[in-house]
């Protein structure tokens, strides 16, 4: 324990070290409302292959997730199920000053990608068809490694306080007003000396010695994803003109994870450079360090979807189709350790335990943007070709919470002030050849913070290529193969308010893999009741 001469008290929340504190993961950011409000291009192994193009109308129980109205293009009912293969790799570079070190990771998962029941109403005249589909729609699978030697500074310099983070009463009781120092000094990354401070000089120092020489390493894990349950259906409202509406309910998890490790690895921090006062006796010289950080997010949601597909003629079709904002509700848990070793005397650390500071629980909202989408698609008996556009304001994000009403509005300033609309754009196309039919596709999803976010850390615009098949194996069962490479850039700081800090520039790469199985089978027709004859 640290000596109770100068007792130590932390009065700041928890929720405002979530969104401040380097040591610390950030829950509750702009940049986490932007993830959990991604999707993927498309759902199932047809539209991951097609790049997601649907918006035009399509007979693929995708259609339930983009534009409800394809639904009414049905000729058959069906069941379908399938799973998902993902592996992504990160190519990551370490900037310290003066040097950069290149690494590169990989994280894999498997999950359940769809279950669908697609129902055909028979019908005398038109179309009437009713879906219902579990799927996955989002995947926030990926991991971050670096490493380098940083000569320049260390995060121990991040945490010492400013003279408004703490005080020290008239009876020599030390008091700080934030998280970061008191978290700091609890785990003897920084120290506070009283005979600088009764002397008028800045009172605190940090455990690595400037000058000296530490190796840093990091390690960043995101796990998670999201599924939807959707219900919904098309109707032919007149000829060749369907309307479509679907419901949908989001369920999914987040989580985050990191490690992140200072080593004195040439032993520069000898005993006689640091020195930290425990009850009974003193630690002594700077050996190692390791901050362990979490936070994992539950979260529910709802939206509609509403759309109208129209076949203009028997080559050209033309969709549009509007879907409400997702109203998540967001349980979420978060946790951070720090722990210091010392070349003589052991260790001390501090968190993760019910009552530490950086370790609880908050209850939130987060409200995504409208988004509008249009489509047209050409088609011969052989080929079909679709485009999508999708509007969708970022800046319209919203947060909400019963408590801490203050750091909400600030979350929802940063939204207005640091994101902007952008375009989607999906293209896709689909050729028969017998039994079989081969898919290609492209889509590009803008990065929607600002010009100066973007060119201060990274354009993170997503771009994905595809490719896949379906295949007939029998009358009734078609094998469905989808593959789908996302690419894009993203920029990660291990930690801030020092002088030139580290950063890490990251190129990521996943490849996505779906495999499904269909069963199609005709209902039976409707008979049309005619009116007795005369006699």
């Amino acid at each position: 324990m640290r000596t109770m001469k100068y007792a130590v008290r932390s009065l700041s929340g928890g929720l405002f070290l979530l969104l401040m504190l380097a040591l610390q993961a950030h829950a509750q950011t702009v940049d986490d409302a932007w993830r959990f409000s991604q999707r993927l291009p498309g759902v199932g192994a047809r539209l991951t292959a097609m790049g997601g193009a649907s918006a035009a109308g399509l007979a693929d129980y995708g259609a339930l997730f983009s534009n409800p109205a394809g639904l009414g293009y049905y000729r058959a009912s069906e069941v379908s199920g399938g799973l998902t293969w993902l592996n992504a790799r990160d190519a990551a570079t370490y900037h310290v000053p003066g040097n950069r070190f290149d690494w590169e990771s990989e994280l894999r998962a498997t999950n359940l990608d769809h279950l669908v029941a697609v129902y055909k109403v028979p019908t005398v005249r038109g179309s009437l068809v009713l879906g219902m589909a579990y799927a996955r729609v989002a995947d926030f699978t990926r991991r971050l490694y670096f490493q380098g030697d940083n000569d320049a500074n260390s995060i121990t310099d991040a945490y010492l306080p400013y003279p408004d983070e703490y005080t020290v009463t008239s009876g020599g009781e030390l008091q700080f007003n934030s998280d970061i120092p008191f978290i700091a000094y609890q785990a003897g990354a920084i120290e506070f000396l009283p005979s600088e401070y009764e002397a008028g000089r800045y009172p605190f120092y940090q455990a690595v010695a400037p000058g000296t020489t530490i190796r840093q390493t990091g390690e960043v894990t995101e796990e998670g994803g999201l599924h939807e349950l959707s219900f919904g259906g098309a109707v032919e409202a007149a000829p060749n003109l369907f309307l479509g509406l679907s419901v949908g309910i989001v369920t999914g998890s987040y989580r985050f994870e990191r490690r992140y490790e200072e080593d004195d690895f040439r032993n520069e921090n000898t005993p006689d450079l640091y020195a930290v006062a425990v009850e009974g006796g003193f630690l002594y010289g700077f050996d190692y360090l390791r901050a362990q950080d979490y936070f994992e997010s539950d979260l529910q949601g709802f939206s509609v979807r509403a759309g109208l597909s129209a076949q203009l003629s028997p080559s050209w079709r033309l969709g549009v189709g509007v879907e409400t904002p997702v109203f998540f509700s967001v349980q979420e848990d978060y946790g951070t350790q720090l722990e210091t070793f010392f070349d003589e005397g052991g260790s001390l650390r501090y968190g993760g335990q019910p009552g530490d500071a950086g370790t609880g629980s908050f209850d939130y909202e987060i409200r995504t943007p409208w988004r509008l989408r249009a489509g047209v698609a050409y088609q011969t008996r052989q080929l079909h070709v679709g485009l999508d556009l999708e509007l969708i304001d970022w800046s319209q994000m919203r947060f909400d919470a019963s408590t801490n009403r203050s750091f909400i509005q600030d979350l929802n300033r940063q939204v207005r002030d640091t994101m902007e609309p952008v375009v989607n754009t999906r293209l896709g196309l689909a050729y028969q050849m017998g039994g079989a039919t081969l898919y290609g596709g492209v889509a590009v999803f803008p990065d929607p913070h600002k010009s100066e976010i973007r060119e201060a850390e990274a354009d993170r615009r997503r771009v994905f290529g595809s490719l896949g098949a379906s295949i007939q194996l029998a009358e009734s069962f078609r094998l469905n193969i989808g593959w789908a490479q996302e690419q894009f850039d993203d920029y990660y700081q291990p930690y801030g308010d020092v002088e030139r800090p580290p950063y890490v520039r990251e190129e990521v790469r996943r490849n996505r893999f779906v495999i499904g199985l269909t069963y199609t089978f005709q209902p039976p027709r409707a008979r049309a009741t005619r009116p007795p004859r005369r006699r």
